[in-house]
């Protein structure tokens, strides 16, 4: 039997979509050395101090449960199997970004067509912040693989009922260690599959089996911080921190430094700073309205921050101007596939309402909003990428059928002309 291969076929393998994302990624690996800074370089302690032995604790040896463990977990057990080079933690994020390829893929093709799911592929193969991060310690890459991981296990629709719900629960659980903005979606998702199908003793069943896994999962944790702080932290102690930095006085919306005030511990300063953001804002709900729109700003403005996380290593190889270049093609992608991706949810709500509801409008809705919220960072956006990915290959496909459309009728019209 002869097999006959056409480009679209092989696109459509994601094997292939896989390999084209590697060959980006190990190209900029073996020009970019990992040099961390700002965040990376607190990754590459915390993830140190644990494959040690020495616990989740700042390079001084103090224990801290303000940054979500779960990035830091993934790294340290990477140095445990594999050493503490560098490379291997650019190999580790390697395999996160081919991952992510495969599940944008995957999620992509179920819900849209094979079309829109391999022109995701090949979006995210080739979108520069991700390739970027491939040389950088963050939670960006372990968050957003594990969060397609689960929503690909509870969109399946395939398997036991119930261990298909202690999977997602558990890889959300996951997610959740890394960035605990995901710990929402143990409720959205069963409530999305509620309003969708109508059968709320499913839907309440898959959320109680996935909570119950994600609370083993959490228990451990949780324990550990009850010990130390006299509070049972379920993962981090920053959300009013940060709720602060976005709502202040002095606030811009973005990142800024907390005031050197001593506090017991860091449950007791998050509890301070997340009061001060409440009372400014229930006494400036003007103004919290200013700030919101200045981190809309902040978060969606750009695409920069893996040039700037990798800015030491980058500015050897190309120096200050291609420092510039490399960062407007990324912002450049960025605005591009933004805005398709715009055109994407506009025609999906064209077609049919209740794609309101669409499991992924709601999901990339609520990653969407967060950090307009609370505070605002360039970084905060990458979570929708894959989401972006998908909308935007929705919009370039309707894109194509149309204009294939206009080519049968004008070719149709000329036939009938020329008879």
């Amino acid at each position: 039997m002869r097999i006959q291969f056409s480009r679209a076929n092989i696109l459509r393998n994601p094997l292939m979509l896989v390999g084209l994302g590697a060959f980006f990624r190990i190209v900029w690996l073996l020009a970019v050395a990992i040099d961390p800074v700002s965040d990376g370089a607190m990754y590459r302690d915390f993830s140190n101090s644990m494959a040690n032995g020495w616990g989740y604790a700042y390079p001084n040896g103090v224990p801290t449960a303000y940054w979500a463990v779960g990035a830091s977990a993934f790294y340290s057990l990477i140095h445990v199997l594999f050493g503490a080079a560098p490379v291997s933690v650019a190999i580790a994020n390697l395999l996160l970004g081919v991952g992510i390829i495969y599940f944008s893929f995957s999620i992509g093709d179920r819900y849209f067509g094979s079309s829109v799911g391999t022109v995701s592929g090949v979006l995210m193969a080739m979108w520069p912040v991700l390739i970027e991060f491939t040389t950088v310690y963050a939670s960006e890459l372990v968050f957003i693989f594990f969060l397609l991981a689960a929503l690909n296990v509870w969109g399946a629709g395939r398997g036991v009922f119930w261990q298909r719900s202690v999977l997602w629960g558990g890889l959300l659980c996951i997610a959740t260690y890394v960035r605990p903005t995901a710990l929402p979606l143990f409720f959205v998702l069963p409530a999305i599959d509620f309003l969708l199908k109508k059968n709320a003793c499913s839907a309440i069943f898959s959320m109680i089996v996935a909570i119950l896994t994600a609370a083993l999962l959490f228990a451990p944790w949780v324990v550990r911080n009850q010990q130390l702080f006299g509070s049972p932290v379920l993962v981090s102690v920053n959300f009013g921190t940060n709720l602060w930095m976005g709502n202040n006085p002095l606030s811009d919306g973005g990142y800024m430094e907390l005031p050197d005030i001593p506090f017991a511990n860091e449950v007791e300063r998050d509890k301070y700073f997340k009061n001060e953001a409440i009372q400014f804002i229930m006494a400036n709900p003007l103004q919290y309205l200013k700030l919101a729109a200045r981190r809309a700003a902040i978060t969606y403005d750009r695409e920069t921050i893996g040039v700037a996380w990798n800015e030491p290593a980058l500015r050897k190889l190309v120096g200050d101007r291609g420092l510039m270049v490399i960062k407007a093609v990324s912002t450049v992608y960025w605005w591009v596939v933004l805005l398709l991706a715009a055109c994407g949810v506009g025609l999906l709500l064209w077609r049919k309402k209740s794609n309101l509801l669409h499991p992924l409008v709601v999901v990339s809705g609520f990653f969407f909003i967060v950090p307009i919220l609370t505070v605002g960072q360039d970084r905060y956006h990458m979570p929708l990428n894959p989401f972006l990915a998908m909308f935007a290959a929705v919009a370039l496909e309707a894109a194509w059928r149309c204009c294939v459309v206009r080519r049968v009728d004008g070719s149709e019209r000329a036939e009938a002309d020329g008879a």
